[in-house]
């Protein structure tokens, strides 16, 4: 049992045969039309934020990076997983805050969504991968 949970302490236990709270890594489902992790340009990668901000930027990840971190432990579940699939996994996530990143842009008022484009591809950064420090 991971100790470093939120409710690590907790008397309550998983009943027999369900899935562990905390998926490591490597048994984290994965469902992807590419075969392999395409590895990001860390030089040229930029997060462009526009639209309804006072100052629009172009993020680098040395930007975001001068952010405090920020641990989330999150449960993602495809989509197309059945009642009690397997389609499932809880790991610790480290990013940073997007709304402390809009704040510093100056977000306006009303309403707005953000939009992220990926193409069909996951990407990760320099072997990053969840529940790894930078």
């Amino acid at each position: 049992m991971r100790t470093d949970l939120p409710n690590a302490g907790d008397a309550v236990m998983p009943a027999p045969g369900t899935r562990p709270e905390y998926t490591p890594v490597e048994e984290h489902y994965r469902i992807d039309i590419n075969s392999r992790w395409r590895d990001l340009d860390t030089d040229s990668w930029r997060l462009n934020i526009a639209g309804m901000v006072d100052r629009p930027a172009s993020l680098t990840l040395d930007d975001l990076r001068a952010y405090p971190a920020l641990d989330q432990y999150v449960t993602l579940s495809c989509i197309s997983n059945p009642v009690a699939g397997n389609l499932i996994g809880t790991t610790r996530w480290t990013g940073v805050s997007l709304q402390q990143v809009l704040a510093d842009l100056g977000v306006q008022g009303g309403r707005a969504a953000p939009r992220h484009p990926v193409g069909g591809r996951l990407s990760r950064v320099g072997g990053a991968r969840p529940d790894r420090r930078r």
